[in-house]
């Protein structure tokens, strides 16, 4: 077995997402636009979930911010939208 290198640790970028999370430096509404940007949408919505719960401004522009385009189809996004 291999040891994994410093690089090779951030070559996939949900690993880079977990590692700066980690740090608490970033709103989770960051993270949200993050996941969405690499695929993870299930992510993606665990983070507007956590920024519905403490009120961050994105969810102010849920409806016009288009890096959320993406979600737009999913019934969980229309769940945030009419609370």
């Amino acid at each position: 077995m291999r040891n994994v290198s410093r690089i090779d640790s951030f070559s996939h970028p949900a690993l880079l997402y977990g590692r700066i999370e980690a740090r608490k430096s970033y709103g989770p509404e960051f993270f949200a636009i993050g996941y969405v940007a690499i695929g993870r949408k299930d992510l993606a919505f665990d983070k507007l979930e956590q920024a519905y719960s403490e009120r961050t401004w994105i969810m102010n522009l849920l409806k016009v911010e288009p890096r959320l385009d993406s979600l737009r189809s999913d019934p969980r996004f229309a769940d945030l939208l009419q609370r």
